[in-house]
């Protein structure tokens, strides 16, 4: 009786996709995580997860055709698995499995969000050129997903983009927006940001600000400013690039309870003294643990305050035992799912108190801090290295800001590209850019 020993085993494979499934919405979820350094989540999760999407690879093209190619078609498939089973074809041998994904996200119906965010992460080689010629594509999803993968990847759009910032569709104006700053001559779109700016829809106006703010330009500073209150990503720009009005501005949203939480999330990025007693002063708050954690973050944040190294965390059964509501109905999933704010810990406020009363001597109030240390570039890079998932997303934006989108750290990408995108940043230390005063001097 002859064997076919090339035959996959198909329930090993099987056990591959589930687990990769799996760990990639857990990978997801921990590019948030308020608990988990780059190297933690490389080390862990991202590891693990890599290793089952080889599994898949090595088992060779019965797989592709067997088990990753239906997955990708299957509309009711979660996400996870999608994007896991199309990285899987990426990194396959030869570029049958690169034809077979960049060919699905011509087909209607199918998920290419899940699709693209699996080309976002997959290595850059042999993509550029069918992604510049999806971007001709006269279907939307095929434009759009081009258009973010190279974004992403910070490969500019060229002639495309005149035609991305006149297109109907918002979501694919935002797209172009973002993708302003990579090109040689972005100046050149300037009018572009400032229309879009005007834009009755939200997403292209942050787009817009944020373009704007990049390339330093003026009217977009403006705009920043006026509607700061309420807009998320415009506080925490105010925060990143503004000057001490500006903070003091943002400390009066702290009376506004529907703005507290946007209110602490960029005070933690001002860094300064002021900032740090007014998140001192939230932290006691009995009545809201959500808030009280916020706080004690964004203390942390400015102050380098290690709860965890000076015992300074209320314990769980302390944290839990004035919550005496009904929880509410769960689901196997609802670990996957939850707030990453309810990860961070409950500060002892007395000792955290204690604690700044003998710090706080030593600080200068006029300057701004970065985990105790005044803002400098050195600090900022090393930062973002080694704070939380959570943060290194703004901490990124303020280098952006900076460097007027030069350099940054995709902060979505696997590990192994962000730690060369930090080695190339390596070269900024020896320049001299000021990343704690006012971006828009006497403005």
């Amino acid at each position: 009786m002859h064997i076919d020993r090339t035959e996959p085993l198909w329930d090993i494979v099987e056990f591959h996709i589930d687990e990769a499934e799996f760990l990639w919405t857990m990978w997801e979820r921990s590019l948030d995580a308020p608990n988990y350094t780059l190297d933690e989540v490389a080390e862990g999760m991202e590891a693990r997860l890599l290793a089952h999407i080889d599994g898949l690879v090595v088992n060779g093209s019965k797989v592709a055709e067997r088990v990753l190619h239906p997955i990708i078609f299957d509309t009711d498939a979660d996400p996870a698995r999608i994007s896991a089973a199309t990285l899987a074809l990426l990194n396959g041998p030869g570029s049958a499995g690169l034809q077979f994904v960049f060919t699905s996200l011509t087909k209607p119906g199918l998920q290419h969000a899940a699709i693209t965010r699996a080309l976002e992460v997959c290595e850059d080689t042999g993509i550029k050129e069918p992604l510049q010629g999806m971007l001709k594509s006269p279907q939307l999803e095929a434009v759009t997903a081009a258009a973010r993968v190279m974004a992403f990847k910070r490969i500019p759009l060229g002639q495309a983009l005149s035609s991305l910032l006149a297109h109907p569709v918002p979501e694919v104006q935002a797209l172009g927006l973002n993708a302003i700053p990579l090109e040689p001559h972005p100046a050149t779109y300037s009018r572009d940001i400032l229309r879009a700016l005007a834009s009755a829809n939200a997403a292209v106006r942050d787009a817009a600000l944020v373009a704007g703010i990049t390339l330093h330009i003026p009217e977009a500073w403006a705009y920043c400013r006026e509607f700061a209150l309420g807009n998320r990503p415009a506080m925490l720009i105010l925060a990143l690039a503004g000057n001490s009005r500006d903070h003091e501005r943002l400390l009066t949203t702290l009376d506004r309870k529907e703005l507290q939480t946007d209110a602490l999330w960029a005070l933690g990025f001002s860094g300064t003294p002021i900032a740090a007693e007014a998140c001192l002063a939230h932290m006691d708050c009995k009545n809201d643990k959500k808030l009280s954690r916020l706080a004690g973050e964004a203390f942390c944040a400015i102050t380098g305050l290690d709860l965890e190294t000076e015992k300074l965390i209320l314990e769980t059964d302390e944290r839990d035992s004035e919550d005496t509501s009904e929880p509410e109905p769960s689901d196997e999933h609802d670990d996957l799912t939850l707030n990453t704010e309810d990860d961070l810990p409950l500060p002892d406020v007395e000792g955290v108190q204690q604690w700044w009363a003998q710090r706080k001597k030593h600080i200068n109030p006029n300057a701004r801090y970065l985990r105790g240390a005044p803002l400098e570039l050195t600090g900022l890079l090393s930062a973002l290295r080694e704070t939380t998932m959570r943060r290194r997303h703004a901490l990124a934006l303020h280098l952006t800001l900076r460097t007027q989108g030069r350099h940054t750290v995709i902060t979505r990408a696997l590990s192994q590209q962000q730690r060369l995108q930090h080695k190339q940043l390596e070269e900024l230390r020896s320049q001299r850019i000021d990343i704690a005063s006012p971006l828009f001097r006497n403005r």
